[in-house]
């Protein structure tokens, strides 16, 4: 396991046994493998990502979600190093975002948009109990 400034990272490339190289999310990267690849695109080029390493991360904070992706070729020869601070570099830009969308939702409340249906819902992630919005417009049409 590597670890950033954010992150804790991991990398196994074709050939690598994922229960030696990465136990703590071994599990994580055999689904990762298991997923048909489709369309899937490596994270930090334009090639279509094939099966040649898979990079796990997660931010480093109890019972963060872990995340996987697969790489393709070319930036698996990449260190171990690079792709950590490739790898960080997207956490930070979906980071980022993901705050973005929480202020966006946030004003849509403070502005009265958004309104609490009075229903609470169990946050997968946190696992805490959080209220139910819905659009105003909706909530006052009649069924």
């Amino acid at each position: 396991m590597h670890q950033t400034e954010k992150i804790d990272f991991w990398i196994v490339r074709e050939g690598e046994d994922s229960y030696e190289v990465a136990p703590e999310v071994a599990g994580a990267i055999a689904d990762e493998l298991l997923e048909p690849l489709g369309n899937k695109v490596c994270p930090f080029c334009p090639n279509k990502a094939q099966s040649v390493a898979v990079i796990a991360y997660r931010l480093p904070e109890p019972g963060a979600d872990i995340y996987t992706t697969r790489i393709c070729e070319d930036c698996a020869r990449m260190s171990d190093e690079q792709l950590a601070e490739k790898t960080q570099q997207d956490a930070n830009a979906v980071e980022k975002r993901r705050k973005e969308i929480r202020a966006a939702w946030q004003d849509m409340i403070d502005s009265g948009e958004l309104v609490p249906t009075g229903e609470m819902r169990r946050n997968p992630t946190t696992g805490e109990m959080r209220p139910v919005y819905r659009l105003k417009e909706f909530t006052d049409k009649k069924h």
